[in-house]
C-alpha cells in the first residue's frame, strides 16, 4: 500500500510540509474507501444475522469513515504555512485532529459496552451462516492491512494522527476477531451470549486504546523534552568546534508537521568571544541543512574567575541557608556590558519566596555596587525529604 501510494505520488521524499500534506491526505482517502466498503458489509452481516455486536461494528466503521473526513479537512488547514495571526504555522491542528479520533474511539467503545450490556438481558436471537464467516473473516484481513500500512506510515512521517488511525485500526480488527470467535464458541460449546461477553472485552480495550493514544497526543501538545537521538545528534554537530563552550537550555519547540524550532545558550570563555558567534551562525546553518529546523542560539561570555567563585559561593550559601535539600543546577555567571547576569536552576521541595532579592543582595555586598541580572527556574521536588 505504502509503495502504490508513493507511485501515485511520483515521489519518496516526504522532507516538506506541502508532499506531507499529500501522503496523509492520500493515505486518509484510501481508509474512508475501506471503511464505507465495510460499513456496507458489515451492515448487512448484522441484517442477515440479527447481531447488535456486528451492528455496532459497522457504525464503528462509519464513525471512521467521519473522523477521516475532519482529519483531511484539519490536514488541509493545518499544512498552510505561517501566517499573521499564526507565526509558527498550523501544524499542531493535525495532533487536535489526532486527539478528535481518539475521542470518537472512546465513545465507540462506550456505545459498543452499552450495547452489549442491553442485548445481555434481552431473548434476541442471532442467526450465522457460512457466508457471514467469510465476509467478517475478509473484514478482518481488511483491518489488519489498514493497521499495518497506517502504522508503517505513521512511523515514517511522524504523525500524531495517523498513529490513532492505525490504533482504530487494529481495534477495529481485534472486535471483528472477537466476534469470529465468540461465533465459534456458540456453535461448538454450550457458552450462551458468547458474543455479547466478547463485547464486554472488546470495548473495554477499544476504551483503553484510545485512551493511551490521546494521552500521547496530549503530552506532545503540552510540550515533551527533546528526544534522546535529536539531542545526540545536535551534540555530534557541536563536538567538532575547534575550542570549548558549554550549552545550556536546549530546547525544542514541536509545532507539528515537522515544523520545529530550537533554542539553547553557548557560553564560552572571553578569549573565545569572536569564535563563539561565528560558530553559533554556523549551527544554525547546519541544523537547518540537514533536519530543516530552524533556531536561535544565545552566545555569552563568562565573567572573570573570581567574580564566578565569589558569586557561586554566595549562591550556595544563601541556597542552602534557606533548604538544605535545595539542588543547583546549570549555575553560570555570564560578563554582560553593563554588569552581571546570573544563571541557574533550583530544585526545590519548598517555595523559595524572594530568593532574588536575597541573592541580589548578597552579591551586591560582596562585590561592591554592580548592576545584576538574575535569571532563574525552580522546580519543586516532591520526593525529597523535608
Amino acid at each position: 500500500m505504502i509503495n502504490l501510494i508513493n507511485k501515485i505520488l511520483e515521489k519518496k521524499n516526504i522532507s516538506d510540509t506541502s508532499y506531507f500534506y499529500k501522503y496523509v491526505t492520500v493515505c486518509n482517502i484510501f481508509n474512508m474507501c475501506f471503511n464505507l466498503a465495510l460499513f456496507f458489509l458489515k451492515i448487512i452481516c448484522s441484517y442477515i444475522s440479527n447481531s447488535s455486536v456486528i451492528a455496532a461494528d459497522a457504525y464503528s466503521d462509519l464513525v471512521d469513515v467521519l473522523s477521516t473526513l475532519i482529519s483531511i479537512y484539519a490536514l488541509w488547514i493545518a499544512h498552510f504555512d505561517a501566517g499573521k495571526d499564526h507565526p509558527f504555522g498550523h501544524g499542531r491542528l493535525e495532533w487536535l485532529a489526532g486527539a478528535l479520533n481518539s475521542f470518537l474511539l472512546i465513545l465507540v467503545g462506550i456505545n459498543t459496552f452499552g450495547s452489549s450490556m442491553k442485548n445481555i438481558t434481552g431473548n434476541t436471537t442471532t442467526h450465522y451462516s457460512s457466508l457471514i464467516i467469510v465476509l467478517l473473516l475478509i473484514s478482518v484481513l481488511i483491518k489488519f492491512c489498514m493497521w499495518f500500512y497506517n502504522l508503517n506510515v505513521a512511523k515514517k512521517v511522524n504523525s500524531s494522527l495517523m498513529q490513532s488511525i492505525a490504533v482504530d485500526c487494529i481495534s477495529d480488527g481485534l472486535m471483528t476477531s472477537c466476534i469470529l470467535f465468540s461465533i465459534f464458541l456458540s456453535k461448538f460449546t454450550a457458552i450462551r451470549h458468547a458474543d455479547i461477553w466478547i463485547g464486554f472485552i472488546v470495548s473495554m480495550f477499544i476504551i483503553v486504546s484510545a485512551y493511551r493514544t490521546l494521552r500521547r497526543i496530549a503530552n506532545r501538545i503540552i510540550g515533551l523534552d527533546i528526544t534522546p537521538k535529536f539531542a545526540n545528534d545536535i551534540e555530534n554537530l557541536l563536538k567538532v568546534a575547534p575550542f570549548d563552550f558549554t550549552v545550556y537550555d536546549l530546547v525544542a519547540h514541536d509545532y507539528g508537521l515537522q515544523r520545529m524550532f530550537i533554542s539553547m545558550q553557548l557560553v564560552g570563555s572571553a578569549q573565545s568571544e569572536s569564535a563563539l558567534s561565528y560558530w553559533a551562525h554556523q549551527i544554525n546553518i547546519d541544523l537547518y541543512d540537514k533536519y530543516g529546523v530552524q533556531s536561535t542560539i544565545q552566545t555569552d561570555i563568562l565573567a572573570p574567575k573570581k567574580k564566578r567563585d565569589h558569586i557561586e559561593c554566595i549562591v550556595y550559601t544563601i541556597a542552602h541557608k534557606r533548604n538544605k535539600h535545595v539542588v543547583i543546577k546549570n549555575l553560570r555567571i555570564i560578563q554582560d556590558t553593563k554588569g552581571l547576569v546570573v544563571f541557574l536552576d533550583i530544585q526545590s521541595p519548598s517555595a523559595m519566596h524572594d530568593f532574588e532579592v536575597e541573592l541580589k543582595k548578597a552579591i551586591i555586598e560582596k562585590l561592591g555596587k554592580i548592576d545584576v541580572i538574575i535569571q532563574f527556574k525552580i522546580t519543586h521536588n516532591h520526593h525529597e525529604k523535608r
